[in-house]
């Protein structure tokens, strides 16, 4: 790992990432992130703006296994069982996103809207890391109203230069957050293979499993179980209710 990667996840881990987080421009013109509200003083208090948690646009499928399995005779919808079958197998697809991984990092494919404007990045999966932060020259493709600077105060008391862009939408996976703000900081390694990180303003609350083995992440890792199972009970319904029809058949042909 190049020594730029350990600088790159200190300078955003401002606080730690659990809950809310908001930040205030203190009288230095300095940006500084808090966690609890109580953090900030009273005097900066109107100007405070609030970094909200990451919701989830991707929900379960809900099957009711036992109505279906009440149906186990000629009324049985084999089609219908298929058709439930073809929808789980869709929404566990929803919750994978391929990635690439490199010993122990996970570079995340990320599509960012700026307007009528698209780009990809790949960013660093951090959770050591509060904000998710791009690189400037991973955007220098968008035409980017330009805001004035601030500053943000990094672990250890040092301070940096940053600069915030509102996307009207950012895609990873299933999560689709709109009017997304993400701090933008100079690139100082024309190197490096990511475009920025992927911090805990996102990643907080969102439960999802890297598999390293297959190069993937697995997004709401408890509901692509259940999708699963769900599809394992109505494959196993299905066989009974076709070797049951078989065998009512076989003795139907006997009788004659």
């Amino acid at each position: 790992m190049k020594s730029y990667w350990v600088f790159a996840s200190l300078i955003v881990s401002f606080q730690p990432a659990f809950g809310d987080v908001y930040h205030y421009v203190d009288e230095r013109g300095r940006k500084v992130y808090v966690d609890r509200k109580s953090e900030i003083p009273q005097r900066y208090r109107e100007q405070v703006q609030t970094i909200g948690s990451v919701e989830a646009r991707t929900k379960p499928i809900s099957i009711d296994l036992q109505s279906v399995e009440g149906q186990v005779d000629e009324a049985f919808n084999e089609g219908l069982a298929h058709q439930q079958i073809g929808e789980l197998k869709s929404f566990m697809d929803s919750l994978v996103t391929p990635v690439l991984i490199q010993g122990n990092s996970v570079f995340v494919p990320v599509r960012l809207y700026y307007g009528n404007q698209m780009i990809r990045v790949n960013l660093l999966l951090d959770t050591g890391a509060s904000r998710t932060v791009l690189h400037d020259d991973a955007i220098a493709d968008l035409s980017i109203v330009k805001r004035s600077g601030s500053q943000a105060r990094v672990a250890g008391g040092g301070v940096i230069d940053t600069r915030d862009v509102a996307f009207s939408r950012m895609e990873v996976g299933p999560y689709k957050p709109e009017n997304t703000m993400l701090s933008v900081i100079h690139n100082h390694d024309a190197g490096s293979r990511f475009d920025g990180l992927l911090g805990m303003d996102f990643l907080r609350g969102i439960e999802f499993d890297v598999d390293f083995e297959n190069s993937r992440i697995v997004w709401q890792k408890s509901d692509y179980d259940k999708a699963a199972g769900d599809i394992q009970q109505l494959e196993a319904l299905i066989q009974r209710v076709q070797a049951a029809r078989n065998d009512a058949l076989n003795g139907s042909s006997k009788q004659r």
